[in-house]
């Protein structure tokens, strides 16, 4: 987040800030009602798959949140570093988060054309195949 703006970064034109700004309002207003929505509903709780949908939202919204929120905040350094350390790590936990729902999809679609008969040990070989790119 700022270790870009503490490096040297300045000012830009006010229609990049103003877009900036809207469209990362935007992203955590949806994703406030996604949250929302999936948190009161009993049929997405129960749900494996809007588990980890839900996880995914709320790690964006963090990761959102801390930009936002950050993206000015250079006047101490250690405080610039502290908010980019954070917005790192709630990126690389989205990450994370995204293999583990990549894995669902993967179990869904297996189980969904009943090749049920796939061991564990082969389904982890595909997700580490697509995780490796």
């Amino acid at each position: 987040v700022c270790v870009y703006v503490c490096v040297g970064w300045r000012r830009t034109a006010w229609p990049i800030v103003i877009g900036m700004y809207v469209g990362h309002g935007l992203a955590i207003v949806s994703l406030i009602i996604l949250i929302a929505v999936h948190l009161s509903s009993k049929v997405f709780r129960a749900n494996e798959k809007s588990h980890v949908r839900c996880i995914l939202a709320i790690n964006f919204l963090l990761a959102t949140a801390v930009f936002v929120g950050g993206v000015e905040r250079r006047e101490i350094m250690w405080v610039c570093q502290a908010l980019a350390v954070l917005h790192h790590y709630f990126v690389l936990c989205l990450f994370g988060w995204l293999v583990v729902e990549g894995y669902v999809v993967y179990r869904h679609v297996c189980l969904s054309w009943e090749a049920h008969t796939v061991s564990f040990k082969s389904s982890l070989r595909v997700l580490g195949a697509a995780a490796q790119g």
